[in-house]
């Protein structure tokens, strides 16, 4: 397990893992809910939930990041990043950051970006996916 996150309610951690899936666990019973989540091709170095908790964010060593809609437990969408870029802040979304939170144009947290992939969070797609939220 690499990376683990709680749901914003309290009821459901996520974890990311070497082999290559995100599972879902029910704190109260322990108990995986579904089956793990597959497509990321490589290691799941970080999950996050999104603040209203139907969606989770998961960054992967494949370079992509996959947004999870976790009423269908299906991806919503992926994401590839590219390390040569630097990040953009777009003029639709609230941006970056110096604490690593992508905040929406009102200030509300979406999601948080570890450090180490922080210089390779840049695609237009992402942007504009992010201004959608």
């Amino acid at each position: 397990m690499n990376s683990v996150a709680f749901s914003p309610d309290g009821t459901l951690l996520a974890s990311g893992s070497h082999d290559n899936t995100i599972c879902l666990w029910d704190v109260h019973s322990q108990a995986l809910r579904g089956e793990p989540l597959r497509g990321h091709t490589s290691t799941v170095n970080s999950v996050t939930f999104l603040p209203d908790g139907k969606m989770l964010a998961s960054a992967s060593d494949d370079g992509s990041v996959c947004i999870w809609n976790l009423t269908a437990l299906t991806s919503v969408t992926t994401i590839p990043t590219y390390q040569h870029h630097p990040l953009s802040i777009g003029p639709t979304w609230g941006g970056m950051c110096e604490d690593g939170w992508i905040r929406s144009t009102n200030g509300e947290l979406i999601l948080w970006v570890p450090a180490s992939y922080r210089p390779k969070l840049y695609d237009e797609r992402l942007i504009q996916f992010l201004g959608k939220i």
